[in-house]
Order: structure tokens, then C-alpha cells, then sequence
């Protein structure tokens, strides 16, 4: 089987937004909470030439969720200690 490229599908504040990558939801304004510090993994978005939200799998339950705000989504990368 060979393997297929990521879709590369937009760029939102110099973060380039990939559907299957993995990403940390950190709100630029202090007073978001919703999904603060959540790990997920970017699943569909709403619209590919303008998207505003799009639709997320968090790793800590394993649902499905949906960003308001693909700008609060963040690159995360795992540290080891």
C-alpha cells in the first residue's frame, strides 16, 4: 500500500492546519475555557477556502468535538522527559 500525503489545507496565523495532524487547543483570549489545553486531532473542517470551526477527536475521551476557532488550535509536539 503506498502511502498518501497529508492534505495540507490552510494556513491560519503562520500554523499550517492538516487534517490528521495533532494539535493543542490554546485560545489566544484569556477568558476562552472551552477546550483549553485539550489534545485532539484535526478531522474535517467546514470549509476549505474560508473555515471558521471545523470538527476535532480529543485523545483524552475519544469523542468528537467541534473548534469555533481553527486559531485556537496550536502545533503540539510531544516532549520527552
Amino acid at each position: 500500500k503506498k502511502k498518501r500525503k497529508k492534505m495540507y489545507l490552510c494556513e491560519i496565523n503562520n500554523i499550517k492546519l492538516v487534517i490528521g495532524n495533532t494539535y493543542i487547543v490554546q485560545p489566544n483570549n484569556p477568558k476562552k475555557m472551552k477546550h483549553r489545553n485539550r489534545i485532539c486531532t484535526l478531522i474535517e473542517v467546514e470549509n476549505h477556502l474560508l473555515p471558521s470551526w471545523g470538527i476535532v477527536k480529543f485523545h483524552d475521551t475519544k469523542r468528537n468535538g467541534k473548534i469555533d476557532g481553527l486559531s485556537d488550535l496550536k502545533p503540539f509536539e510531544k516532549r520527552d522527559n
